[in-house]
């Protein structure tokens, strides 16, 4: 069976190797010249995956139809400010028979859409499920043992993809909730932040454990008013990946908080956000902007908007419960 691979950095590799253990038949696209170089080259991308080389039956392509064609699954791996017009580009040659999963996490600031939602919007399939999880690409390869939740309305979607993923090594749950499983994947980047910043500014190990607990409360009430399933907050996509994210220096997120909470200069935060992809600042901006005009307030969104884009001082948290 051949799966296709919109993405090649280091989550869309870490998945070849996945589906390679699965006997799948493999592409991987890139838009990106240097890394096509790379990998027609060394067989890894040394800029995000330096220790992994892929292996040298995969196919690398910088031509979507060639991706694309004949796939029985696609996998868009991008970030999600890439997905919309990679997804504009892989329509000119999209199949009405293909699924689509998508393996990235976030909210466009654009349009404030989910990746599920643009695949939809573009596509006009029902054949379309995400993928999320507390799984690190650098851990993928490596055969460590972890969870996978695989969300889709579509039952035929989940169980071709569910055969291109589980293995001895990779565990799946599978739910309908796509809604609340990408909720989960976009806000756990933003709740690493504020995790960063109060180890950072040297909060008490109780003290982080409340607020977590604060945080962990708010984000299953904001599932359940945008319309998705309380529990889904049990699975691999909700406490697994916060738990991940929340409490690892591997976490870009985490880091970008740690050094705001240390009150690092503006300019080194700045440089470190540019040159880095921190999917949580750009996810705090969509989601504060979403529940605006869902007319829904989050107090723990408010504050570290406050701290992020308003140059607010990371002890607001401290003030969460004064009225």
């Amino acid at each position: 069976m051949k799966v296709s691979i919109l993405g090649a950095g280091a989550y869309g590799i870490a998945l070849s190797k996945i589906f390679m253990d699965n006997g799948m038949d493999i592409t991987i696209w890139t838009k990106v010249q240097d890394e096509y170089d790379m990998l027609m080259q060394e067989h890894c991308n040394k800029k995000t995956l330096p220790s992994f080389k892929i292996d040298k039956s995969i196919q690398i392509t910088m031509n979507m139809e060639d991706a694309i064609k004949d796939a029985k699954v696609i996998f868009v791996a991008t970030s999600i400010k890439f997905v919309n017009d990679v997804l504009l580009e892989a329509k000119k040659y999209y199949k009405k028979g293909q699924h689509i999963c998508m393996a990235c996490k976030g909210i466009t600031e654009n349009n404030l859409s989910f990746g599920s939602e643009m695949a939809q919007n573009i596509l006009k399939s029902k054949k379309i499920a995400v993928i999320s999880g507390g799984t690190f690409a650098n851990d993928m390869v490596m055969d460590n043992l972890m969870g996978l939740v695989i969300s889709s309305h579509n039952k035929s979607t989940s169980k071709i993809i569910n055969k291109c993923i589980c293995n001895k090594h990779i565990k799946t749950m599978i739910t309908s909730d796509v809604l609340g499983v990408e909720l989960c994947g976009a806000l756990k980047n933003v709740i690493a932040i504020a995790c960063g910043i109060m180890d950072g500014a040297n909060y008490s190990e109780s003290t982080k454990s409340m607020f977590f607990t604060i945080f962990l409360n708010e984000l299953v009430e904001m599932i359940y008013y945008l319309g998705g399933y309380k529990g889904t907050i049990l699975n691999y996509a909700g406490i697994g990946d916060l738990w991940l994210t929340c409490t690892s220096n591997n976490s870009r997120n985490y880091t970008l908080g740690l050094m705001i909470g240390n009150k690092q200069s503006r300019k080194k935060i700045d440089e470190y956000i540019k040159n880095s992809t921190v999917e949580g600042f750009y996810t705090l901006n969509s989601i504060y902007l979403l529940l605006k005009r869902k007319k829904y307030r989050v107090k723990f969104i408010d504050i570290l908007y406050e701290i992020l884009y308003k140059d607010g001082n990371s002890d607001l948290f401290l003030n969460y419960f004064d009225k």
